[in-house]
């Protein structure tokens, strides 16, 4: 995280989850998704986040799986 003439900013990865909830990387930073330089839905990691429910994981997945 990063202070600049009183602006913060986190240089971590800010993962936002399907029910809204998000969280950081960096386990010290408090700071809002929005003051994140980089976001990530949690649908997108692999392995997907345990939160996805199985419907919104892609055909393709469900039939390697």
């Amino acid at each position: 995280m990063s202070e600049n003439d009183d602006i913060y900013e986190c240089q971590g990865v800010s993962i936002e989850h399907v029910d809204g909830f998000t969280e950081c990387m960096d386990f010290t930073c408090d700071l809002p998704h929005e003051l994140h330089s980089f976001h990530v839905a949690c649908t997108e990691l692999s392995p997907l986040c345990p939160c996805v429910p199985e419907e919104h994981v892609p055909p393709a997945l469900l039939i390697a799986a």
